[in-house]
């Protein structure tokens, strides 16, 4: 690798020696030649965060950010090295679900430091020790180390100043529960005590959420107040700050935006969360790992039907407005459910992102589809307000919802009917898109966003509070029976009957 002079210039050796970030960006090209570097700001602020775990400002620290986002090699590769600039008699322990991973990182730290680039700037701090220098184990002349082991894997007589922890779980594991925790029961046993000074010495913990009670759930729930947690979501759920341990500056992200743009745009998140199931994009994105059994809604507890009682008592609509119609915000959902006795049947689903034209549009197109649906319940809150003042002297029966207690505790009471077997959601057969309505009922509050939940439960919560007894004529039924959602050949007496289907 030629080495441009600028590049070996006092002013950046400077640079590179008294910000973390600084050195990964001139370093970069030694280990990426072919691929430039994508400066961005959550690079910056892991870079910050490291920095302050090598002051001592943070001994216990959890990363968790999506895979691809410059994570290893920020945490693993550079900043190792960028420490034995000032400090190289301190020692390394990094440790992997995957030894081959783990030496491939070991090998990567190397070749960084015999570098051209590294050596004219910092060839005169250390030299790397001709005895001990293998893939997995390298000294230095000043008594500083790198050793790689496994999981729980402990090395002879060897402590570690620092303990770097980077993806403690195989991906494939993320339904195996007894595999998530003997990869915790391993580090609890022996990497946690491989610590020169438990007082002094610093451990960080990096990688993408899998499981509900995995390591990076494990170690704030077991050891409170003691672990620092960065989470880096691929798209921000809402507008967020981020302030610098080690600078104090502040890093704002708007909701919707995606983490790193210019290598994973929104169609990139949304190519690659296709290509995988939401669950596991949940949990590796987004960090927020949901069981496969569901979270408030389990899977076992989801019904379908494939026709619908031959009369309803009532039929509703329910609508959760957020419209700004662009790829950043979040869906307006809209509902249409019946109601026969203690049963609640979803019959029909709008959901798109929408402008305020849009979604004004589609409360009445579905209120011309179903006129049977008396009563449109619209939440009182977001953009639910300008909807119903643009249309309450048009549409009859619009009925503002104020949303008691969090998005949880309202799902969480809506959960009893599904509990109890009083749900029913249309057969895939019928209408595919359930499969989407089922995966957000399962995942939340680890889903990546909760409009077909909020219209949902808002629905079932009002119709379980408020029976009503409708009659409901020969043109209901008519439309019922015409209604795209309704399987063809459906008998004329329209009896409901009922199969599960396993996602």
């Amino acid at each position: 690798m030629k080495v441009s002079s600028a590049l070996l210039s006092d002013g950046n050796r400077l640079l590179a020696e008294r910000h973390l970030f600084d050195f990964l960006r001139q370093g970069w090209p030694v280990l990426e030649p072919e691929t430039p570097f994508e400066e961005n700001w959550h690079i910056e602020l892991v870079c910050e965060y490291l920095e302050a775990a090598t002051r001592g400002q943070i001994r216990r620290l959890i990363i968790n950010m999506p895979p691809r986002h410059t994570k290893s090699l920020a945490a693993t590769v550079f900043w190792p090295v960028w420490n034995w600039i000032a400090t190289p008699g301190t020692r390394w322990l990094f440790t992997s679900y995957s030894s081959a991973l783990s030496t491939d990182h070991s090998l990567k730290r190397r070749m960084l430091i015999e570098s051209v680039w590294f050596q004219r700037l910092w060839g005169q701090s250390f030299r790397l020790a001709g005895d001990q220098n293998v893939k997995t184990h390298f000294e230095n002349s000043r008594q500083g180390a790198m050793v790689v082991t496994s999981l729980g894997g402990s090395i002879t007589g060897f402590g570690g100043d620092y303990i770097v922890v980077d993806d403690p779980h195989n991906a494939d594991d993320q339904d195996n529960t007894e595999a998530i925790q003997r990869d915790v029961e391993s580090y609890r046993r022996t990497t946690a005590n491989r610590l020169n000074d438990a007082r002094t010495g610093r451990i960080v913990v990096i990688g993408h959420r899998l499981h509900m009670q995995d390591l990076s759930a494990w170690l704030p729930a077991n050891q409170p107040g003691e672990w620092t947690q960065l989470v880096l979501r691929a798209r921000a759920e809402d507008d967020e700050e981020f302030r610098s341990p080690s600078s104090g500056r502040v890093f704002a992200r708007e909701r919707g935006k995606a983490l790193h743009p210019a290598r994973f745009n929104l169609g990139a998140l949304e190519q690659i969360e296709r290509a995988q199931s939401s669950r596991r994009y949940a949990g590796q994105y987004q960090q927020r790992p949901a069981p496969l059994t569901g979270n408030v809604i389990k899977r076992e507890w989801i019904k379908f039907w494939r026709a619908l009682p031959a009369e309803l008592d009532e039929i509703i609509q329910s609508w959760d407005m957020s419209f700004k119609d662009t790829r950043e915000s979040a869906f307006v959902a809209g509902h249409v459910w019946g109601r026969k006795g203690a049963n609640k049947y979803l019959i029909d689903r709008v959901h798109d992102r929408m402008g305020f034209t849009a979604a004004k549009n589609a409360v009445l197109m579905l209120s011309a589809k179903w006129p049977q649906a008396h009563r449109k319940l619209i939440e009182d809150k977001a953009n639910g307000p300008a909807i119903m003042d643009a249309l309450r002297e048009t549409v009859a029966g619009i009925i503002a919802v104020a949303p008691m207690g969090s998005k949880y505790a309202r799902l969480e009471a809506a959960s009893v009917d599904f509990q109890a077997g009083n749900v029913f959601l249309p057969d895939p057969s019928i209408a595919p898109w359930v499969h989407d309505v089922v995966e957000e009922l399962c995942t939340f509050p680890g889903s990546l966003y909760s409009d077909d939940v909020d219209a949902a439960d808002q629905a079932i919560n009002t119709m379980r509070q408020a029976p009503r007894s409708l009659a409901v004529d020969g043109l209901m039924i008519s439309k019922l029976r015409e209604s795209p959602i309704v399987a063809p050949g459906a008998p004329e007496a329209a009896r409901h009957s009922l199969r599960k289907v396993n996602f």
